[in-house]
């Protein structure tokens, strides 16, 4: 993935609490494929919905990275609904970190410090934002603990998969995912038509 790409979908689609900060690009963005990036703003509205967990009610936050988790879950779940990772384990989820920094909401324009970093994980496999602690208990296989902070819609999600199966050459895994887009449940998210 495209670090300025990443960053320039992120300013798109800013909140009030929620902005880009454009800091070291060390990150291994290289390792995520390009199609995810379309997911950023469904990824921001789970942000923007759990927000006061993330940092302070006098807070917002400024993300600055994504990369591929340390640890990956594993499971059937990645080779059941098509979605495996070239370079990966075929049974383990595509598990990134998005990073970001808590910072006052006056100085979220100016903010040039990198105190209080923080992380949450995305599970691209099955769609689950959660906090630090949820990841270690499902990478332990422990019972739940922390807190799974949404789901990003399952079209959106099953659409991106397709994109990266396509991109791969691998047509059945992408028919496969286009079939979960049809069957999914997930609403549809439209502007309400304004009475003329």
């Amino acid at each position: 993935m495209d670090y300025d790409y990443f960053i320039g979908m992120i300013q798109n689609y800013e909140t009030d609490r929620i902005k880009a900060f454009r800091g070291d690009t060390h990150t291994a963005f290289e390792r995520i494929p390009n199609a995810f990036v379309l997911l950023i703003p469904e990824i921001i509205n789970l942000l923007s919905k759990n927000i006061n967990k993330l940092c302070q009610p006098d807070q917002g936050i400024l993300i600055f990275g994504l990369q591929p988790a340390g640890g990956m879950i594993a499971s059937d779940q990645p080779i059941d609904l098509k979605r495996t990772i070239e370079g990966y384990q075929a049974n383990y989820h595509f598990c990134c970190t998005l990073d970001y920094i808590a910072a006052p909401l006056a100085e979220l324009e100016t903010y040039k410090e990198w105190h209080n970093t923080q992380s949450i994980v995305i599970d691209f496999t099955a769609g689950e934002l959660m906090d630090a602690d949820h990841y270690a208990a499902r990478l332990s296989q422990q019972r739940s603990q922390g807190t799974i902070l949404g789901r990003i819609n399952g079209r959106a999600l099953a659409q991106v998969w397709a994109i990266y199966n396509l991109k791969k050459g691998n047509m059945q895994n992408a028919k496969a995912n286009l079939g979960q887009e049809k069957k999914t449940q997930d609403p549809i998210e439209v502007e309400p038509k304004k009475n003329e």
